[in-house]
């Protein structure tokens, strides 16, 4: 008996490191984008995917905007996989977006709230969080003008710079944990409340 349950525990765990590395490789099959890419000419959903997917240890996002349901399931799929996501916001966008809903259950960023893995901070202040940037296991930034929205990454005139090394993510880690240590920062409930 003690042989079999071994036998299961043993097929459940090899079960649960294929469905990981399932996940992994479908994000890893994807290059890597690398330099500047201009929309609509290029879907930067795609280039974001692939670099979001990659991840394996930590995501810092900040997003004026965060609506694009492609973007959020990476995100989450990243999160069930144990990468730890942190997302900062801005705080009139998150109210407009969210029309008073509290859990914002009307757009994407619904399913990434309260998920575990995945933290979200939203800046006190009334003056902009205007970023559109992340940075994947402190490897890889992206920045630009796109938000991570349908309409941002694939229909306007914007742009998403890759940049790869610690030259180029020093700046946005060192700007990220800053903004995400602000004592005045809020939940998503207190932003969309208005407290």
């Amino acid at each position: 008996m003690r042989k079999q349950i071994r036998g299961w525990v043993l097929l459940a765990l090899g079960f649960g490191v294929a469905v990981w590395m399932a996940g992994c490789l479908a994000y890893a099959q994807q290059p890597l984008p690398s330099g500047t890419y201009y929309s609509p000419e290029t879907n930067l959903e795609t280039q974001d995917a692939a670099a979001l997917g990659s991840a394996h240890k930590t995501i810092g996002l900040a997003a004026f905007s965060l609506t694009d349901e492609a973007i959020v399931k990476v995100l989450a799929d990243r999160a069930a996989h144990g990468v730890e996501v942190f997302i900062y916001l801005d705080r009139g966008e998150l109210q407009a977006e969210c029309r008073g809903d509290v859990t914002c259950a009307r757009i994407p960023l619904h399913a990434l709230i309260g998920l575990k893995n995945v933290q979200i901070r939203v800046k006190q202040s009334k003056v902009l969080m205007h970023l559109k940037s992340y940075c994947v296991d402190s490897g890889l930034v992206r920045d630009g003008s796109a938000n991570f929205s349908e309409q941002g990454e694939a229909r306007q005139d914007n742009s998403a710079t890759f940049t790869a090394g610690a030259g180029g993510t020093k700046a946005f880690v060192a700007k990220f944990a800053a903004m995400w240590a602000r004592p005045d920062n809020l939940t998503v409930a207190q932003a969309v409340a208005g407290t």
